[in-house]
């Protein structure tokens, strides 16, 4: 999957991975398991019996509190460009003193732009398709 396409849940996923966070995909039964509403989560010790909507939610993509933080981290700016959201890390000033970015990627908002740079500056382009929650690459 490109991770210019990551969103919801599998971007907060590929964030997670990508900072060595234990984090896991719930599919939301409620639902019907619309990806949509699935979500990103620290995984509850084994045993506790409580069910997925008392899981913490681990979203850096909407979170500004943690994406905010990670972008400190990771030296990723985001900006508004007319109607749509660009982040990436400063590469310097061009000589006509335009700011340059590296690893650009785009989103509807500034933390969505963001987290896909967190996961690009690990993966690369593309991200492998997971096919079960508690899968874990590295």
């Amino acid at each position: 999957m490109k991770t210019a396409e990551l969103t919801g849940a599998l971007l907060d996923y590929w964030v997670g991975n990508a900072l060595g966070e234990r984090v896991v995909i719930e599919r939301n039964a409620i639902y019907n398991a619309d990806p949509v509403r699935d979500m990103c989560c620290w995984p509850l010790p084994d045993g506790l019996g409580l069910p997925n909507f008392a899981l913490p939610p681990y979203r850096p993509s909407t979170d500004f509190e943690l994406g905010r933080k990670i972008m400190e981290q990771k030296g990723i700016s985001a900006a508004l460009d007319r109607d749509h959201w660009v982040a990436g890390t400063h590469a310097g000033f061009s000589s006509s003193g335009v700011l340059e970015l590296h690893h650009m990627h785009s989103g509807e908002t500034g933390l969505i732009a963001a987290m896909r740079v967190c996961v690009e500056l690990a993966y690369g382009p593309e991200v492998p398709e997971i096919l079960h929650s508690y899968q874990r690459v590295r």
